[in-house]
């Protein structure tokens, strides 16, 4: 399941491009949204990135980089862990390496010089998808949970039926005590621990649902500029 983004705190921005002094200055705009931490090296971000995948949630890399190109780094990323969002930047990327870009899963693409405004639009996109995302995977793992709990809790109610019934039986009780036993066993048939959970779990489905569907979030509606012009 993929990391969640907690609505109350910054999400983690990594940019890496090897003049540090333009990674600098987008780290100094986006600092005030964001937590940002700058590379001037891929291998060093690479480094980092291995020994803890779920420390940054998007990372901004140039394409063109002397020790390792952004493509490179990317699909090592990847394979450390596929969810991690990133967003590839040049000044001209053509056709192959976008096609290239593209089978590697990249979340978003822009020409430099980086629009800012254009950037800004990319990572809320990028952050609310990714929320909306675990958001849905979160809802689907409590419907199971729900559906399990409620099964157990019928299997127990009919057992405890079948219980009642081979008294019935046993005893060759007349019609109006098998009534009596039934309607007993019914009134107070209770599982106060699966009953509280179903409860609660069912609370925790309602809030999701309302957060899924909640069309007021500006976030769920920021339009995609996941691939820039080729030529600007």
């Amino acid at each position: 399941m993929r990391e969640a983004i907690k609505d109350n705190e910054k999400s983690s921005i990594w940019i890496i491009d090897d003049e540090i002094d333009l990674g600098q200055t987008y780290a100094d705009l986006l600092e005030d949204s964001y937590n940002v931490q700058v590379f001037d090296s891929p291998s060093k971000a690479l480094s980092s990135f291995s020994g803890n995948p779920k420390a940054v949630d998007i990372i901004i890399t140039d394409l063109m980089m002397p020790d390792m190109d952004g493509l490179t780094l990317s699909k090592h990323i990847k394979q450390i862990n596929p969810s991690t969002d990133i967003v590839m930047m040049s000044g001209f990327l053509d056709r192959d390496k976008l096609l290239a870009a593209s089978e590697l899963n990249i979340s978003a693409f822009l020409s430099k010089p980086i629009n800012f405004d254009k950037l800004t639009n990319i990572l809320k996109h990028t952050i609310s998808t990714k929320r909306h995302l675990v958001m849905k995977e979160e809802l689907q793992h409590l419907l199971l949970l729900q559906n399990s709990l409620t099964t157990t809790l019928l299997s127990k109610y009919e057992k405890r039926f079948i219980e009642a019934e081979n008294i019935i039986f046993e005893h060759n009780l007349p019609l109006y005590n098998q009534n009596n036993v039934l309607e007993h066993t019914k009134n107070n048939f209770s599982d106060s621990r699966i009953a509280d959970l179903i409860s609660l779990n069912n609370n925790k489905i309602l809030i999701l649902l309302e957060k899924i569907s909640d069309k007021s979030n500006p976030n769920l509606n920021i339009q995609s500029h996941s691939h820039d012009k080729l030529a600007e």
